[in-house]
């Protein structure tokens, strides 16, 4: 029975590392834990061999650090982790081959990091992650199919970046995207086919954007109900909604296969330039 308990207490082994002033990985850290938390540090760089040594651990915790670079191969002996945490750093590099090894995780959040730029192959090897966190990014564009390796994410949160424009291919290969949070994004154009792959997508957020229409062929794909978060203008220099072209809406709303909410999950009634949302007659064939 003793034997039994302490190899228990082996494989749940949690290092807790917060709030000691380190600099580096330290290599003490025993090879058996599964929590590794180095949170609130002052880590610059992370060498490719730092974590050689924890290959069991599937939780880690690097947020709150000075690092500005990710090197490829970073993670390259961590097979087993399944969450990764890399908020609140000043990562601005992502080398192509960072995230190689950590083909089974399934969550990763690096929000709150001057990213900038969201490149082709930046993600191509987290193929079964299912929940990606990057907002606070000051994105401000994302390369075509940048996330198409991602074929098993089912939350993508970008809000609070600089994107201007969502482009045809911006989420292509994600068909199992079920929520997609784009809001306080100053986002003025998205493209035709920029949901074109988003067969199942459940709830899109597009709060705080600058878009002046909600383009009907966006939407052509869908297989099940939207929610819909729209916003009505939030300062002086936004004109209200041309109510009249969103008539396609109202059928969508009246038939139930897309729901439209505000931010607050009331539900969203726009704030038209002639009349109220609520008289608008759309018999006169307005699309």
């Amino acid at each position: 029975m003793t034997v039994f308990l302490l190899a228990n207490l082996s494989t749940c082994c949690r290092y807790n590392g917060t709030y000691k002033d380190l600099t580096d990985i330290p290599p003490d850290i025993p090879s058996e834990c599964a929590t590794i938390d180095l949170s609130y540090n002052s880590i610059p760089v992370l060498r490719t061999d730092a974590f050689d040594h924890v290959t069991q651990c599937t939780f880690l915790d690097l947020s709150h650090n000075n690092i500005s670079i990710l090197q490829n191969y970073t993670f390259r002996a961590l097979h087993k982790l399944l969450h990764l945490n890399l908020n609140n750093n000043h990562i601005s590099v992502i080398g192509n081959e960072a995230f190689n090894g950590l083909s089974n995780l399934l969550e990763i959040r690096i929000s709150h990091n001057p990213i900038f730029y969201v490149s082709l192959n930046m993600f191509k090897t987290l193929t079964k992650c299912n929940t990606l966190f990057m907002f606070y990014a000051q994105i401000y564009e994302i390369e075509k199919n940048a996330f198409k390796q991602l074929k098993n994410l089912k939350h993508l949160v970008l809000y609070s970046s600089t994107l201007t424009i969502i482009y045809d291919q911006t989420f292509s290969g994600m068909e199992n995207l079920l929520q997609l949070n784009l809001q306080w994004n100053p986002i003025q154009v998205i493209e035709t086919g920029a949901f074109s792959d988003l067969h199942y997508l459940s709830t899109l957020s597009l709060y705080g954007t600058r878009l002046s229409m909600v383009n009907p062929l966006w939407f052509s794909q869908l297989k099940i109900p939207l929610k819909l978060i729209l916003s009505n203008p939030l300062s002086d220099n936004d004109e209200p909604w041309d109510c009249e072209k969103l008539c396609w809406l109202k059928e969508k709303e009246d038939t139930g296969s897309i729901r439209w909410y505000s931010s607050d999950g009331e539900i969203f009634s726009p704030e038209c330039v002639e009349g109220t949302w609520e008289s608008l007659n759309c018999s006169t064939g307005n699309v």
